[in-house]
């Protein structure tokens, strides 16, 4: 799917949100049956909002199944202060009572929500996430107040001068929400600029960079390879993640679930990504933007962990075989 596709595929997935109870929770039955069977034992959830309200029901269905991680609960709003988003996802983050879910906020993008509406939400001290440097639509909204998503709100009846005059600053998303997003888990970071990468660590930025989601966007044709190496070399933890299984070849969701290990797959074939950094960002980094426990996820006589893996490898030399590992995490 090219990146002129990326309005409409919001809309998609606007329109396609389930709004039944019953069905939520059998969608969220289904999803942890496909985490399983790609070997996930923990997740970083961002759960979609329904009929304009926030839903808990992803954090619930995922504390009664036992997975680890977070869940935050995504609202929108472009009013310059943000409340009613951030005043009913804080309404609906203080009903959860979870063991193994912790809760956070997920303001959904520069472009849908106000900076307002951000500085709004830290007020919470939750944790944060959200969509960062994406698409080109969002450079276009951000930079030039113009393009796809102007559109898709025009279609809305939603830009209204109020709205527009947030927009059209030149600058990048980055540039954009500097300010707000210290310490934010930022997702995607597609289109970054040298300067970006220096005001994130300076932040105190976490990532969650998803591979297979941004090949589908072309991502890598509009704003070159990502540059999730030199996050890294910056001190910016990044986990590997996907963002939804819509956007995922078929043939691996049919054969191994929703497996982060065909995230890191895609990476070394592509990229020449080493083990090592490949492990890092599974086990060590992945935990640390979740705000979990790195040694849960390796093999310690001296400590429980949280699940186990094994993956054959490929190839035909001595350290080829089965390996066993501590079970990955997924943000999804």
């Amino acid at each position: 799917m090219g990146e002129g596709g990326f309005a409409a595929w919001i809309d998609m997935v606007r329109r396609g949100r389930l709004a039944d109870e019953a069905a939520i929770a059998e969608s969220v039955r289904e999803g942890v049956s496909l985490l399983r069977r790609g070997g996930t034992v923990a997740v970083g959830d961002i759960a979609g909002s329904v009929n304009g309200a926030p839903s808990i029901q992803p954090a619930h269905g995922l504390d009664e199944a036992g997975v680890l991680g977070a869940s935050f609960l995504e609202f929108f709003g472009l009013s310059p202060d943000g409340a009613p988003g951030v005043d009913a996802a804080r309404k609906r983050a203080a009903l959860l009572n979870t063991d193994t879910i912790q809760v956070g906020l997920s303001p959904h993008a520069p472009y849908s929500v106000s900076l307002g509406g951000y500085a709004r939400a830290r007020e919470a001290g939750l944790p944060i996430c959200t969509h960062l440097a994406e698409s080109v639509s969002e450079h276009a909204m951000i930079a030039e107040a113009n393009g796809p998503i102007r559109n898709f709100l025009e279609g809305l009846g939603q830009w209204t001068p109020e709205i527009a005059a947030q927009f059209g600053t030149g600058q990048s998303p980055v540039q954009f929400a500097a300010g707000v997003i210290d310490g934010v888990l930022s997702v995607h970071l597609n289109d970054l600029q040298d300067a970006d990468i220096e005001s994130l660590a300076k932040s105190g930025a976490r990532a969650a960079y998803c591979p297979r989601a941004s090949a589908y966007f072309g991502a890598p044709d509009a704003f070159g390879p990502h540059r999730y190496g030199e996050l890294l070399d910056a001190g910016i933890p990044v986990a590997l993640g996907t963002d939804s299984v819509i956007n995922l070849p078929p043939e691996d969701v049919e054969a191994r679930g929703i497996c982060v290990l065909d995230e890191a797959r895609l990476i070394a074939e592509r990229d020449g990504t080493g083990n090592r950094q490949l492990l890092e960002m599974l086990y060590v980094h992945a935990p640390m933007v979740l705000g979990l426990e790195p040694e849960a996820f390796r093999i310690d006589p001296d400590v429980e962990i949280a699940g186990l893996i094994a993956v054959q490898r490929r190839g035909n030399d001595a350290a080829s075989g089965l390996v066993v590992s501590a079970g990955p995490i997924l943000f999804l």
